[in-house]
């Protein structure tokens, strides 16, 4: 495979997620041009996560739960692991804790804003 054949794939790939991101969350994924950037952090945006209703939140929930659902959230900072203190008690499913899956829903909503 030559340089342009795996940028070729590349794109493709992700053009693939944009319409699976599309279907999952019933937005419209555009195309991204070259001169599209993320939104300035310091301009205000014009509706958060936190301003939409519950009914519009829910398929960034949806999409957080399912893809955290085999993830394990450790409760104790890193360095616990090499004293040898942690036990499996110091571990949480993400998709369980509604901190996690709110954070992880918001995050998701950010970047399908910022791919408008």
């Amino acid at each position: 495979m030559t340089i342009i054949d795996d940028l070729n794939a590349k794109i493709e790939r992700d053009q693939a997620s944009d319409r699976e991101l599309s279907r999952i969350t019933g937005l419209p994924v555009g195309e991204i041009d070259e001169d599209t950037t993320a939104p300035d952090p310091q301009e205000p945006d014009p509706q958060t996560f936190d301003d939409l209703t519950e009914r519009e939140q829910q398929p960034y929930y949806d999409e957080a739960q399912a893809t955290l659902c085999d993830l394990l959230w450790c409760t104790r900072v890193w360095e616990a692991w090499s004293v040898g203190t942690m036990t499996a008690d110091d571990f949480i499913r993400a998709d369980e804790d509604n901190e996690i899956l709110h954070d992880a829903a918001k995050s998701l909503y950010r970047f399908v804003q910022a791919r408008r």
